[in-house]
């Protein structure tokens, strides 16, 4: 059973970011498998088996997920060139990108962020990553009972996101704060943690991840990957 610190000193919850009036989100959504470099292991480290960096170069500043976007435009483009773009979507299918989806089942031990760490125990075995993320939400708002739950094994990925939706003291900006550090967090435990997912991310080199999520413009790239803006993001 899990155990919740409910003392919090002032400073501990993290202030919302400003307000970005030209995207929107539902402040309950999930990160997806992450769609850039700048969320992913750093394939150097990777190579050499080291443990990957608490943030990649983006995203070592606090960043809102409205944010997001203008970082993975400026990857696409940084140095006078234009990186390609793999698109993924379904953890279901023959595609190796699928492994991409926070929803692609495979276990591996997760260990809580700092900025969600009210809870213990603080490294707990998960079946895939939309749980990880789930466990991170539940322990920032100290909510025992659904971290003990979401905890328990072999539920699916979309029981895992439904419990999360159930976080009671959720706060949409609290959230918003630590998101991105959550994201990290799970992609890059999720990808150091398998050779074999980690040789599928390797492959894609300098690409540009892109979740082609069409009602999804936040982690996602707002359209299906046969659309024709697929490669300008």
């Amino acid at each position: 059973m899990a155990t919740i610190d409910l003392t919090q000193e002032d400073g501990d919850a993290p202030a919302p970011a400003p307000a970005v009036t030209d995207l929107t989100q539902d402040s309950d959504d999930e990160p997806p498998a992450k769609r850039a470099k700048a969320a992913t292991p750093d394939l150097a480290q990777l190579r050499r088996g080291a443990p990957p960096a608490p943030a990649a170069r983006s995203l070592q500043l606090r960043t809102h997920p409205n944010q997001l976007r203008d970082l993975w435009r400026g990857d696409v483009t940084r140095e006078g060139q234009t990186l390609p773009v793999v698109a993924f979507y379904s953890h279901r299918g023959s595609s190796p990108h699928r492994c991409f989806s926070n929803f692609h089942q495979g276990a591996f031990d997760f260990t809580l962020p700092a900025s969600c760490d009210g809870a213990t125990p603080r490294t707990v075995r998960v079946g895939c990553g939309e749980q990880a993320i789930m466990l991170s939400k539940a322990a920032l708002f100290r909510d025992a009972v659904r971290f003990d739950a979401i905890a328990a094994p072999g539920k699916r990925p979309e029981d895992y996101k439904a419990l999360g939706r159930r976080v009671q003291g959720f706060d949409g900006g609290a959230w918003d704060g630590v998101v991105v550090d959550v994201a990290i967090a799970v992609v890059s435990q999720k990808f150091a943690s398998d050779p074999v997912l980690k040789q599928v991310l390797l492959a894609t080199g300098n690409a540009v991840l892109a979740e082609a999520a069409p009602q999804d413009a936040i982690w996602g790239i707002g359209h299906g990957a046969s659309h024709a803006n697929t490669q300008e993001l």
